[in-house]
């Protein structure tokens, strides 16, 4: 007699058969096998299980604030999970960009990702917030000497005749007003 399983309901998947009679089963794992009946009646039942879920995707390092660029680096658990990525806000999924690499972050960005592997269901969305805060080091006099501080050019025009110390003075608490 040839017995073929009933499709696994979302999240389940066919485990094997089972009887509680003594009766021969060709292939116990497959979906479709045969089973040989001596006399009389059997029972043969369809098993199902549960779908492992792969780990979420971790990142490193950990989303936050930073001062540079930072290279964002993906990974998983589970041995043999392809991991996809957004970073657009979309929801990602297993036709979004395939993970083959470290991601750069240069500018403030959100990154969404989930891992998939045959056989098991995916992962859960993660994400991280990347705020990418790089200092222009130019900023202030013009001239990069003084790291963007104001402060600190007033400070050095400080030195000069009583006319500019002053005015220098007179600009400074303008700023800090």
């Amino acid at each position: 007699v040839r017995i073929t399983a009933d499709e696994p309901a979302a999240g389940k998947r066919f485990a094997g058969w089972t009887t509680e009679d003594d009766i021969y089963i060709e292939d116990a794992s497959s979906p479709v096998t045969s089973v040989l009946i001596g006399g009389g009646d059997a029972t043969v039942t369809a098993t199902y299980v549960d779908l492992e879920r792969v780990q979420s995707v971790t990142f490193s390092p950990a989303g936050g604030t930073y001062s540079s660029a930072q290279n964002v680096t993906l990974s998983c658990a589970t041995t043999g999970a392809q991991i996809y990525y957004t970073t657009d806000g979309s929801t990602p999924t297993a036709g979004s960009i395939c993970y083959t690499g470290a991601i750069n972050v240069s500018e403030s960005k959100t990154i969404k990702a989930i891992a998939v592997k045959d056989g098991m269901l995916d992962s859960e969305v993660t994400s991280a917030n990347y705020t990418i805060n790089v200092v222009d080091e130019n900023e202030g006099n013009g001239n990069g000497t003084n790291n963007g501080n104001d402060a600190e050019k007033d400070a050095w025009e400080l030195k000069f005749g009583d006319n500019e110390y002053w005015q220098a003075l007179d600009d400074l608490r303008k700023r800090l007003v």
